[in-house]
């Protein structure tokens, strides 16, 4: 048993472990994250401070060299994980708080959720990725992260761990048999005309 770990001075909302399990990120109502050993208990790097109100989730990228972090502000942010410099703006878009961030598997991607939606944010340009209307159709594949994606790799639906064994897919309809979890796809929209899914 390791700590506690002391140096917020307010409510911690998230912590992550990095991927090779030696740190951990942390992120405070004090508005500051810090890296942690995640061994000995002690500080590593941070505060990293930018900030304007509590910050709500972080994440790590899985080589380990970026966080990314929400924020009560409306903001998302991507820091260097050693030294804490900011990578770039800050994303904005959200209109209230931002409670969930995380990065795809090969960094180049964030995905946020906050004020009842979800945004897909590309890591390298720090822009929206624009999302369109996408078919489900026979070679919609399921990528290792668990989403099912698009004809383009876009990300469309995640599915559970525990419903991805026997998942299949005939035609618009995908079925995860161990557990009988049916997905009716054949209305399903994403993006800017979800609402036209409503009562159909």
């Amino acid at each position: 048993m390791v700590g506690p770990f002391t140096g917020h001075t307010h409510w911690i909302g998230s912590v992550v472990f990095s991927p090779d399990g030696q740190h951990i990120v942390s992120g405070s109502d004090d508005r500051t994250i810090r890296v942690w050993n995640a061994t000995t208990g002690g500080p590593v790097a941070g505060p990293f401070s930018g900030h304007m109100r509590s910050i709500l989730s972080v994440a790590l990228s899985s080589d380990g060299q970026r966080i990314v972090s929400g924020s009560d502000d409306g903001s998302i942010r991507v820091w260097n994980a050693t030294i804490g410099d900011t990578v770039g703006s800050p994303f904005s878009g959200h209109i209230h708080s931002v409670t969930s961030v995380g990065f795809s598997s090969d960094g180049q991607q964030i995905l946020s959720s906050g004020d009842k939606s979800i945004r897909v944010l590309d890591a390298t340009t720090e822009s929206q990725i624009t999302a369109t209307q996408v078919d489900f159709t026979d070679q919609s594949v399921i990528n290792d992260d668990g989403w099912i994606c698009g004809d383009k790799r876009e990300l469309l639906v995640w599915i559970p761990p525990v419903h991805r064994a026997h998942l299949h897919r005939p035609r618009n309809i995908w079925v995860a048999g161990e557990y009988e979890t049916r997905l009716d796809l054949s209305s399903f929209v994403r993006g800017r005309s979800w609402m036209a899914c409503i009562d159909t």
